[in-house]
């Protein structure tokens, strides 16, 4: 049996480890009608739906008819959020990955050519860049 509309809002908030009260506040929206919307109690207004899909960068094929993948990305959570295990082990797996792909390109590069690389990071903007991504990524 296909899921409904409702079904993948609560698949994607569940994908994503939030309460219904943050995925609320993501969308602009309140915890009531979030409730009342994945329990099938009410369809989702396309105004919702483009609030999911903006708030989310969800696939909106993929929420609108189940086609294709859900694609999301975990969005900045307000501060008193708490925490969520499920997004800080994909950190953890992005950093490594990162950490990965700096190794294999440095290990492709000869001598003159790393002392390029590094000063190229050190330059404004990227040297600010890469920090980031290898040591923060919620930077």
């Amino acid at each position: 049996m296909e899921k409904t509309v409702n079904q993948r809002v609560k698949e994607l908030r569940t994908a994503l480890g939030i309460s219904q009260q943050q995925f609320a506040q993501e969308i602009g929206s309140t915890t009531a009608s979030v409730s009342r919307l994945e329990s099938g109690e009410t369809s989702p207004r396309k105004s919702t739906l483009q609030a999911i899909i903006r708030a989310f960068s969800v696939s909106p094929e993929w929420l609108i008819s189940g086609d294709g993948e859900m694609k999301f990305r975990i969005p900045a959570l307000a501060e008193n959020a708490g925490s969520n295990p499920w997004r800080d082990a994909l950190i953890m797996e992005l950093k490594e990955e990162v950490n990965h792909l700096r190794a294999a390109l440095m290990a492709s590069l000869t001598n003159g050519r790393q002392t390029n690389f590094h000063k190229a990071i050190s330059l404004p903007g990227v040297g600010d860049m890469y920090p980031r991504l290898v040591n923060g990524l919620r930077a």
